[in-house]
């Protein structure tokens, strides 16, 4: 009988404590609940008087559900009433340059909220607004609007241009450079040979008209050389032109032929160009 006594108050002691520590966690629960509820309704007040309809509307909104104390209910409905009639929403309206309407795009207001160009309004707090507007192939947009508080489906007339066809950037062919190099070497050479046969040819001057013939072979080497050169830095020169231009232009390049001639004391040099 004792047995049975001890084990009875002991249950009744053990059943005692846990239905005090569930009371304390309910309470503790009321409290916290209580505590969020007070906060929310000084939130609602701070921040309608900031112009923050929307941050307000969900703190009233908080403040006026049922689990609330009955005092700070009654004026969080009537916050929230008085906010969803006074909030202002906006109808992006997005065209391209033709008039036509755009619906692939993504849109920004104030850096954070994405918005679309689906015809839907979307609520926003009265005051200025920074949109950023952007989308395959056209240009990003940005437009600073004013919403009036209280005014339902605002419409936002945007207008977006195509974007540039992105610019080529120059480019030289490496075929360029070592045609360039030729033609530069080519007429260095042309200058060489030039100069030179003209100072053995300022020699003849001593001997004429009786110069040996072994005088003048020197002379119209030197000067075949020279025009040879001359014709080979040209063609060279040109031909680097031509790369360069070829690599930078959108069309076809034109077909073009040179060509070279040379004998003794005569060159020269063929261009023909077809479109």
């Amino acid at each position: 009988m004792k047995e049975r006594a001890l084990c009875r108050a002991l249950l009744l002691v053990l059943a005692t404590s846990r239905l005090g520590h569930a009371q304390q966690a309910q309470t503790n629960a009321d409290n916290d609940l209580k505590n969020r509820c007070a906060d929310a309704y000084e939130g609602a007040q701070r921040k309608r008087a900031l112009g923050q309809l929307l941050a307000a509307r969900e703190a009233s909104s908080f403040c006026a559900q049922a689990d609330c104390p009955e005092l700070l209910r009654k004026d969080c409905r009537d916050w929230t009433s008085q906010l969803n009639d006074s909030l202002p929403s906006i109808v992006v309206d997005a065209r391209a340059a033709d008039g036509s309407p755009l619906a692939n795009l993504a849109i920004e207001l104030d850096g954070a909220t994405s918005l679309s160009a689906d015809g839907r309004a979307y609520a926003v707090d009265p005051g200025r607004h920074e949109l950023l507007l952007s989308g395959p192939g056209l240009r990003t947009r940005q437009q600073q609007i004013t919403v009036l508080v209280g005014l339902r489906e605002q419409i936002v007339r945007v207008t977006l241009d195509p974007s540039e066809p992105a610019r080529r950037s120059f480019q030289v062919p490496r075929a360029s450079y070592a045609l360039g190099g030729v033609g530069v070497l080519a007429l260095g050479g042309f200058t060489f040979f030039a100069v030179s046969g003209k100072s053995l040819e300022n020699q003849l001057q001593e001997c004429k008209p009786a110069c040996a013939e072994s005088r003048r072979a020197p002379i119209e080497r030197d000067y075949l050389i020279a025009d040879v050169s001359l014709g080979v830095g040209l063609v060279a020169l040109g031909l680097s032109a031509w790369r360069v231009l070829s690599a930078n232009q959108a069309r076809p390049a034109p077909l073009t032929a040179l060509s070279v001639q040379a004998g003794a004391g005569v060159a020269g040099v063929g261009y023909a160009q077809r479109f």
